[in-house]
């Protein structure tokens, strides 16, 4: 028995886990160092370890970086149209083009080309691909990937509108709040094949106004209801024996 115990202890003592990064990942919250990383993967940027193991960022990053390839998962949609990620794949083109440092649009700008992502997705009924130009649009021209999280909101802000075709002027009388799916809505019916039919984008503007108009009446009713339980205390406490008089609301809605 002495000698098992011995041997036992030993084995443990011999048994040691090297430290690796996902303890303090779990622990602290803290993300690997380029040191940690397979020589593969050294091409991330810092900025986008954590976010990536946290998934705050599509791991199709790792694949356009690493192997210049995209999976699409296939949709549940008629099989005799095509495919609905032709629709974004304007969009895509300026991701890959962020990550891969891509040409200008009219091939004006001075950066080596780079490689063309090659895209996996559905036609027909059959699994196809095809390779995808890389872009980068002309307010990103300074971008570098490294520092892309650090980039001015304002040419954030351009690289977003120039990518959906939009300008600031386009949406100046539009409320803050609903910019984004306005300017959605005209990519989308500039690039849906095939184009979207009147009735439906007028049932997907009638959802915007009635959207719209219920969070206007929630707004509201929040604000009556507070207004009322201010007039309740008050009211409670005069009748306590306070000397405070009720306060009447100057409107309802």
């Amino acid at each position: 028995m002495g000698a098992a115990r011995q041997g036992l202890s030993l084995g443990i003592e011999e048994y040691q886990l090297p430290r690796g990064y996902l303890e303090r990942f779990f622990n602290d919250g803290v993300g690997p160092g380029p040191s940690r990383l397979a020589e593969a993967l050294r091409v991330l940027p810092d900025w986008t370890l954590l976010p990536l193991m946290k998934g705050a960022l599509p791991s199709c990053m790792v694949d356009v970086l690493l192997l210049r390839r995209v999976m699409h998962s296939v949709q549940v949609e008629d099989p005799r149209l095509p495919s609905g990620n032709n629709t974004s794949r304007p969009i895509r083109q300026v991701l890959y083009g962020l990550l891969l440092g891509g040409r200008r649009p009219d091939h004006s700008s001075q950066r080596p080309p780079v490689d063309d992502v090659e895209e996996y997705y559905r036609e027909g009924n059959n699994l196809t691909s095809s390779m995808v130009e890389a872009i980068l649009p002309s307010a990103a021209e300074q971008l570098q990937l490294d520092t892309l999280d650090r980039a001015p909101r304002s040419v954030q802000l351009e690289v977003f509108l120039e990518t959906l075709g939009v300008s600031q002027s386009t949406l100046s009388g539009v409320p803050p709040h609903l910019r984004l799916p306005v300017a959605v809505t005209c990519y989308w019916l500039r690039h849906a094949h095939p184009r979207p039919e009147l009735p439906l984008l007028q049932a997907l503007l009638l959802g915007l106004v009635y959207g719209e108009l219920c969070r206007q009446r929630k707004s509201q009713r929040g604000m009556t209801q507070s207004m009322n339980e201010k007039t309740h205390n008050l009211e409670f406490r005069n009748i306590e024996g306070f000397e405070v008089q009720p306060l009447t609301p100057p409107f309802f809605v």
